[in-house]
């Protein structure tokens, strides 16, 4: 399930997780964004229950879109269980990027069997 951040309820939230996260930045405003927001559904089933995909309105939440240096949406990064950004990606890009971004931070090696199953 995606989890929807905020200002109020974004602290509380990263201390108690113990997951690993990818966190996608975006606009209504925004076409690409609204194209990456179609895909988490997707970045959810692939991560199992092992990374907690998020989103982040940045009209709505000008607090977290300082914190991160929001300049450009959209805008993901994943964050490791220790709470370190392990990798950041700006603008919209093919679903392979999204999908090494969610290999690094679990420590996984490969999607082919993911996205063959997902094409067959």
């Amino acid at each position: 399930m995606i989890k929807e951040l905020n200002d109020n309820n974004y602290e509380e939230f990263i201390v108690e997780v113990s997951k690993p996260l990818f966190i996608d930045f975006y606009s209504q405003n925004c076409l690409p964004c609204q194209v990456l927001l179609k895909q988490l559904d997707f970045l959810d089933n692939y991560g199992e229950n092992k990374i907690i995909i998020c989103k982040v309105n940045v009209d709505e939440n000008p607090k977290l879109s300082s914190k991160y240096m929001i300049n450009s949406v959209p805008f993901c990064c994943t964050i490791d269980e220790h709470k370190n950004i392990k990798d950041i990606c700006v603008g919209l890009n093919n679903g392979e990027k999204y999908l090494d971004m969610i290999n690094t931070v679990l420590n996984k090696s490969d999607n082919s069997s993911f996205i063959k199953k997902l094409f067959s």
